[in-house]
This record gives C-alpha cells, structure tokens and sequence, in this order.
C-alpha cells in the first residue's frame, strides 16, 4: 500500500472535505453512490470501472472526474442497491485496477 510516513506511522489523509466538495450527488441516491479514489492514470474508462464494481451487483451509473489534462482523477459508481454498494466498498476498498489501489468511501451531499 502507498502512504506517507511520519515518525514511524503511516498517515493517512483524511478524503471526506474532498469527496464532498465534488459530490453532485442527489439524495435519492445516498447509500447506493460510492466515490472512487486513486484512479489509474493511462486510459482507465467508465466501462473498466463498471466492469470491476459489477462483481458486487447491479450498477446503474459510472462517472469519471478528469483533470486538466485530462488523465483521470477520481470517479463515482451507483448501485442499483444500497447493500450491493456497502458489498463493493467491503470488498473493494484498496482493490487493485490497472495497478493501482482504489480508495472507495460513500459519496455524501455537501451540506
């Protein structure tokens, strides 16, 4: 796993003011959205990462946040089903695509 360390202990950032800030989520869908961090950086789609997270059931919608150059930075899956996404985030959080380790937590509205 990546981290920083700092006096022997791995830090670990804290993502939740970054994740809200970049929700555009509607509460019709909270439970069933999740973010998704650490995107590989070369070619990744929203039909790799529909292809992972179905494993963990039905998923309705992918998208892919890019950033100025246009390389993937982050993403959002949403399940058909509130207990398929705490399934893919249980099983999934720190799961391998394309090399990289994914950073899943819930998406939440900003308040």
């Amino acid at each position: 796993m990546h981290g920083h360390y700092r006096h022997g202990h791995r830090a670990v950032a804290d993502l939740s003011p970054a994740i809200d800030s970049a929700t555009p989520d509607r509460s019709e869908q909270a439970g069933r959205k999740l973010f998704v961090g650490n995107l590989p950086f070369g070619g990744t789609t929203e039909s790799d990462l529909r292809s992972h997270f179905e494993q963990c059931g039905a998923v309705i919608e992918v998208s892919i946040r890019r950033d100025k150059n246009g390389l993937p930075s982050f993403g959002f899956v949403t399940f058909e089903k509130e207990g398929d996404a705490r399934a893919a985030l249980e099983q999934l959080n720190h799961s391998d695509l394309n090399g990289r380790f994914l950073t899943l937590a819930f998406a939440h509205r900003q308040a």
